[in-house]
């Protein structure tokens, strides 16, 4: 970026043009016209990071070219799953020692670097961060460790709008000095996961990772006093401008009884409230991640589908069907609700409903005999992975 022009300059150049013009009558007023643009400039540089400056010229460039439309975060959907051709991982998958796999080829490249207590990771600033939950065991029992897997190979495709490729410096320079903070259970993790190795794999990686940090946050671990009290504690220690939130997964144990997720909700509304008025300010921002879906019998598909699986009451033991249902109150709830001085967002992976190919399923050892296999969680690098990218979009259309 060119340096700005000094004051000397800008005074010679007011001279030459008054002077061009002939109005030296005119020329006080002009030369404090002027200055007061180069203060004002100065100050809005100041005043703004660099991100608020990137994605105004971002928003302005797409506007001006009507053939290139980048989809705002409404418009993820309706699409469709792609094939792409890749020639390299999206990055290598890191596991955990008690139910993923790890090769000592990649070791170079995993750390536990960032490791804040039991329940609390902030990203590493350079190595991958552990994807848990059998993330890893794919790679490993496909053989694909170093290589491509065909649950990479697919990209999502929105109907009428252009989705942006992965770019980590981007990433980096859409989230500028801003702190973002994921808060769920498990398969919060792995998406928290694969924010962290996007950016830092590969010779376009970035250095923001360090701005990220994940709180398990089961919502049904504690009592309601305390869990609140253990929310509120970590976001106050923490100061995320961002946060990202989504559970569901250890709701399901109370069947039809919505009442306990709705609770929750509640509890997270004041929570948030709370600690902006604390704070005194509204900056803060919570995006509310729709739940990563479960699939029945994954182990039957081996690509993306066009159709949402139909989960019959019958097979689904986990009540994965529930999923939607508890993101439908959490929408409701927040078309109802005034959210006081925090911003609210929702960041849709609906997508994922299309991906029953891309779970860890019986290749889950540990799972396979008690369980039958993990239809849950997802295998990484993967399906998930377009995650980060819709987090691009919203960036760029959210101050």
């Amino acid at each position: 970026m060119a340096k700005p022009l000094s004051f000397p300059v800008y005074l010679r150049t007011a001279q030459y043009i008054i002077r061009m013009v002939g109005m030296y009558q005119y020329g006080p007023p002009l030369i404090f016209i002027l200055l007061w643009c180069v203060l004002n400039i100065s100050m809005t540089s100041a005043l703004f990071p660099e991100s608020y400056h990137l994605r105004r010229n971002l928003a302005s460039f797409v506007s001006f070219n009507s053939n290139l439309t980048y989809c705002k975060p409404n418009e993820i959907m309706p699409g469709k799953w792609v094939r792409q051709n890749l020639t390299e991982k999206l990055y290598v998958s890191c596991g955990k020692e008690t139910n993923d796999w790890q090769d000592p080829e990649i070791n170079q490249y995993c750390t536990t670097e960032g490791r804040i207590s039991n329940d609390i990771d902030r990203g590493p600033k350079e190595n991958l961060t552990i994807v848990g939950g059998h993330a890893s065991v794919c790679d490993e029992m496909d053989k694909t460790r170093l290589i491509p897997s065909q649950r990479e190979q697919y990209i999502w495709q929105p109907d009428n709008c252009q989705l942006m490729k992965w770019d980590a410096r981007l990433f980096c320079k859409l989230l500028g000095n801003r702190n973002l903070m994921f808060f769920g259970d498990s398969t919060m993790q792995q998406t928290f996961a694969s924010f962290i190795n996007r950016i830092n794999w590969g010779k376009d990686r970035a250095y923001c990772a360090h701005q990220l940090t994940f709180a398990v946050a089961f919502g049904i671990s504690l009592p309601y006093e305390k869990e609140l009290e253990r929310w509120d504690r970590i976001i106050l220690l923490h100061n995320p401008d961002i946060i990202v939130a989504g559970f569901g997964g250890h709701f399901t144990r109370f069947g039809d009884n919505m009442g306990p997720f709705n609770h929750t909700v509640r509890a997270l509304y004041q929570l948030l409230n709370h600690t902006a008025h604390i704070r005194n300010e509204s900056r803060l921002h919570f995006i509310w991640k729709t739940n990563n879906p479960g699939h029945v019998l994954c182990d039957d598909y081996t690509e993306p589908t066009n159709y949402y699986p139909h989960q019959s009451p019958e097979l689904d033991k986990y009540k994965w069907g529930y999923f939607p249902k508890y993101d439908e109150i959490y929408e409701n709830f927040r078309s109802t609700q005034y959210f006081g001085m925090f911003k609210n967002s929702t960041l849709n992976m609906e997508p994922l409903y299309f991906r029953p190919d891309a779970h860890a399923g019986k290749r889950a050892w540990d799972w396979h005999r008690t369980f039958g296999g993990d239809c849950l969680h997802l295998c990484a690098p993967g399906a998930l992975d377009v995650a980060p990218i819709f987090f691009m979009h919203w960036m760029l259309h959210n101050d």
